[in-house]
């Protein structure tokens, strides 16, 4: 009896995986009449010869385990039932629908197999708009529709760079040469004391201490940037969590209230900066209308608070090289 119940098993096996072979076809709407034909003749034959099998597990058991065998048997002969009944009613359809319309018509519920082979954007069209239970395959086709509307392809492709990052090295301090910084700082002083009256007229003092003033206050911040960077000039960006940005100006540096909480209600902090040297990499002036900064500096959270996987919105300061976007 053993053997016969593991006879049995293979056959069943076998009428599942024809089931799944055939469905599998017709929601892909790659069916033919010839394949529903094979289909109907395999199920048929196998449901004969499972008949004969349950008849002769039957007569060798005993009258306690009767029940539960015929139980057992009349559902599964009834699933082959189904699905040869089901079966016709297709090959009915084929032969009465147009090649087109055949395939709307036997296109029942999309299964889970072909969903996970399509691609994203028509995956989140699905299961945004419909229910799990009611995908199908003109449902598919509306989705491809709605896609296909709503992309939007770029009118250009920016060049392709690898991205390395490696700690700064701070140069050395070296007193052979006084930085440019310190030079307007001498400057300012010589034209503050008497020397510069001396030797200059009253009026000329003056104005080249205006000059010098001025001077001084517009670059200091940007000759700090440019003696930053002096030594590795080709960096696009800077990262340094919980740290200070480095400025290319004076103008439009954020105060506290300026950066708002992130929507946990922590502080956003500093965590890097982009660089204007990525510009250059970027070909931007290429482009019917440029795009420019002085430096990109971005705020996430302060708590790295967790949402799971979906992305969090931080905040972006841009700073210009001057007030006037120069």
């Amino acid at each position: 009896m053993d053997k016969l119940k593991a006879v049995r098993g293979g056959h069943r096996s076998a009428v599942t995986r024809q089931i799944h072979k055939t469905d599998e076809k017709i929601n892909e709407g790659e069916i033919t009449r010839r394949d529903i034909h094979s289909a109907i003749e395999n199920l048929e034959r196998k449901h004969e010869l499972l008949q004969k099998l349950d008849a002769e597990i039957l007569d060798s058991l005993d009258a306690e385990s009767v029940e539960q065998e015929i139980l057992d048997a009349d559902e599964f002969n009834q699933h082959i039932d189904i699905n040869i009944r089901r079966y016709k009613e297709c090959d009915l359809e084929l032969r009465s629908s147009t090649p087109q319309d055949s395939v709307s018509q036997l296109t029942s519920i999309l299964t889970p197999i072909i969903f996970r082979k399509l691609p994203p954007e028509l995956r989140t069209t699905l299961t945004r708009e419909h229910d799990t239970s009611t995908w199908t395959i003109d449902l598919l086709r509306k989705a491809i529709e709605t896609v296909s509307r709503t992309k939007v392809y770029p009118d250009c492709n920016f060049p392709e760079y690898e991205l390395i990052t490696e700690p700064e090295i701070l140069p050395k301090e070296t007193k052979m040469e006084k930085s440019e910084e310190d030079k307007l700082e001498e400057y300012e002083e010589f034209m503050k004391s008497k020397a510069a009256e001396s030797v200059l007229p009253d009026s000329a003092a003056k104005d080249l201490e205006k000059m010098a003033i001025s001077e001084n206050s517009q670059d200091q911040v940007f000759m700090k940037f440019k003696e930053r960077i002096q030594d590795e000039q080709e960096q696009v960006l800077r990262y340094q969590r919980n740290g200070k940005p480095l400025w290319v100006s004076e103008c439009h540096i954020p105060e506290d209230g300026d950066i708002p909480n992130c929507s946990c209600g922590l502080p956003r902090k500093f965590e890097f900066q982009i660089m204007p040297q990525l510009l250059t990499y970027l070909e931007v002036d290429s482009l019917g209308d440029s795009i420019d900064w002085g430096t990109l500096c971005v705020y996430t959270c302060s708590g790295s608070c967790d949402i799971g996987n979906n992305y969090n919105k931080e905040f972006l300061w841009k700073q210009d090289f001057s007030d006037s976007n120069i």
